[in-house]
């Protein structure tokens, strides 16, 4: 099974009944979302191993969020990122 790599701009790993999935999703709503149900559910290890490839670390929640193909984090990580470019901008 082939996996879905990040594009550039804003990339979503996403799974289904996710509160902070859907959140993060309508703090940046023009990402490119990738739902993961079946590799989790089909290939969890290879999935996760993939996604520790991509990202440089072993994330284990959702979602996982990458700006231009880097890890960005979680929701949290996602939130302040976007907040200190947004206070960044301000100046």
């Amino acid at each position: 099974m082939r996996f879905t790599t990040p594009k550039d701009g804003y990339s979503i790993y996403t799974k289904s009944n996710c509160k902070y999935c859907t959140t993060v999703k309508e703090l940046i709503p023009n990402a490119y979302i990738i739902p993961t149900d079946q590799y989790l559910d089909t290939n969890r290890d290879n999935f996760l191993k993939f996604v520790d490839q991509l990202s440089g670390q072993t994330p284990r929640t959702f979602p996982m969020v990458f700006l231009n193909k880097r890890f960005i984090g979680g929701y949290a990580e996602t939130k302040d990122y976007i907040e200190k470019l947004e206070a960044f901008a301000d100046f």
